[in-house]
C-alpha cells in the first residue's frame, strides 16, 4: 500500500486493511511526561509523528479531549486544545473512509484479499487499553465516517451496522457479534463475486441462496417513540425516591463568569424548548417534565440558565437541560450520550454554583 499521509492515518489505514507495509508504532506510554502542548504543537502546525505520539499516550490524548470541551473556547489553551485534538479527529475520520472504500471496491467484491477484511482489533492496539472519553470520542469519529461511506457505496446494511458495532465497542471481535461482522462479510464478498465473475464457458451454476447471519438486537434501528409512550428516565425516578445514581461530587473554584452574572432571574421559557439536535434526547426530556409536572414538582425550566432553589437568584450562565424543585430541594439534570463525556465537567460546574443543589446524570442513546 502506498498512501501520502500524516504518522497516524497510515498506521490507522495499514492496520485496519492488515496491510503488509510496515508502520513502527512508538510503545505506549502508560505513564507519559509532564504535558506540554509544545510537545505536539510547533508554531501553531503540528509536529512530525507528533500525531501517533499523542495517541500512544492516553493521559495526555484525554486531557486534550477535556480542554478541547471547555467552555471557554477563547482561552489559549482551549483553542491549542481544540486544534491539536481535532487534527486527530480527523485522521480517524479519513481512516474510517479509506477503509470503507477499501472493502465495498470492485477489486475486493471480485476476488478475497487479505486487506479486503478490516481488522477492527487494531483500535485497541493504537489506542490501548483506556477508554476515556477522547478515545471513545475517536471510535465514533472512525465509525461514523465508515458506516456513511459504506452506506454511499452500497454495502450491506446489516454488515455495516454489525460492523460499526465491533468497532465501538472494546474486546467485543471474539464475541458473537464479531462472528456475525465477519459471517456476513464472507457472505457478502461471496454474493458479490458470484456477480462480478459471471457465466463460464460452460452452463452457469444456480445461484446459491446466502443465508443472513441474524444480528443482535441493536442492528436494527428503531424510531423514537413520541413523547406521550415513552416512560420516564429510570435515573430520574430512582433519584427523587432518595437513591440517586448519580455520585455527588465537592464543589470547586466557580467560573469568573458565574460569580460574576447577575443575581436577576430571567423570564421562564416554555418547557418544549429542545436541549440539542438528539431528537431521542428532546424526547425523553418531555416525558421527565410530564412526570415531573404529574409527580408535582414546581420552577421546572428547560435549557436555561442555572438557579437556586424556589428560583430565588441565578448562579451561573451554565444551562442545565433541565432544573427544577422538589419537596424543597433544586435539581439539576443533564442528558448526555454514551461517548460525549460531557456530564461530568457540567456536574462539576453546577455543584460548584450551588452546592446544596442535587445533580442527576442521565444517559440517552
Amino acid at each position: 500500500m502506498r498512501l501520502r499521509a500524516p504518522l497516524l492515518a497510515l498506521a490507522l489505514v495499514s492496520l485496519a486493511t492488515a496491510c503488509r507495509e510496515d508502520v513502527l508504532l512508538p510503545p505506549l506510554e502508560v505513564e507519559p511526561p509532564l504535558f506540554a502542548f509544545s510537545l505536539y504543537l510547533e508554531d501553531g502546525q503540528l509536529k512530525p509523528n507528533a500525531d501517533v505520539l499523542l495517541v500512544r499516550r492516553p493521559k495526555h490524548l484525554e486531557h486534550v479531549y477535556a480542554h478541547s470541551r471547555a467552555e471557554d473556547k477563547e482561552e489559549h489553551e482551549s483553542a491549542r486544545a481544540v486544534q491539536l485534538f481535532g487534527i486527530i479527529e480527523a485522521e480517524f475520520k479519513d481512516a474510517g473512509v479509506y477503509v470503507a472504500n477499501q472493502v465495498v471496491s470492485l477489486r475486493c467484491a471480485a476476488v478475497e484479499l487479505p486487506d479486503c477484511v478490516p481488522r477492527w482489533s487494531f483500535i485497541d492496539e493504537l489506542l490501548g487499553p483506556g477508554d476515556g472519553p477522547g478515545s471513545r470520542r475517536l471510535r465514533q469519529a472512525l465509525a461514523d465516517s465508515f458506516e456513511k461511506t459504506a452506506r454511499q457505496r452500497g454495502m450491506e446494511n446489516t454488515l455495516v451496522l454489525a460492523t460499526v458495532n465491533v468497532l465501538l465497542t472494546r474486546g467485543m471481535l471474539k464475541s458473537a457479534l464479531g462472528n456475525v461482522a465477519a459471517a456476513e462479510a464472507r457472505a457478502v464478498r461471496a454474493e458479490h463475486r458470484a456477480m462480478v465473475e459471471g457465466p463460464g464457458e460452460g452452463a452457469p451454476a444456480p445461484r446459491q441462496a446466502v443465508t443472513p447471519v441474524k444480528t443482535p438486537a441493536p442492528a436494527q434501528a428503531t424510531p423514537v417513540p413520541a413523547p406521550a409512550s415513552l416512560p420516564p428516565s429510570p435515573g430520574l425516578v430512582q433519584a427523587l425516591t432518595g437513591n440517586n445514581p448519580t455520585p455527588q461530587v465537592a464543589p470547586g473554584p466557580r467560573l469568573p463568569r458565574d460569580v460574576v452574572v447577575k443575581q436577576e432571574v430571567p423570564k421562564e421559557l416554555r418547557t418544549t424548548r429542545p436541549i440539542g439536535s438528539s431528537p431521542s434526547q428532546n424526547a425523553q426530556i418531555q416525558a421527565d417534565v410530564q412526570y415531573l409536572q404529574n409527580l408535582g414538582a414546581t420552577n421546572i425550566r428547560v435549557n436555561q440558565q442555572q438557579l437556586t432553589v424556589e428560583n430565588r437568584q441565578r448562579v451561573g450562565i451554565n444551562r442545565p437541560d433541565l432544573q427544577f424543585d422538589y419537596n424543597g430541594r433544586r435539581y439539576h439534570v443533564e442528558y448526555d450520550t454514551p461517548v460525549s463525556g460531557r456530564g461530568p465537567s457540567h456536574q462539576s460546574r453546577a455543584t460548584s454554583n450551588d452546592s446544596n443543589a442535587e445533580i442527576i446524570l442521565l444517559i440517552v442513546r
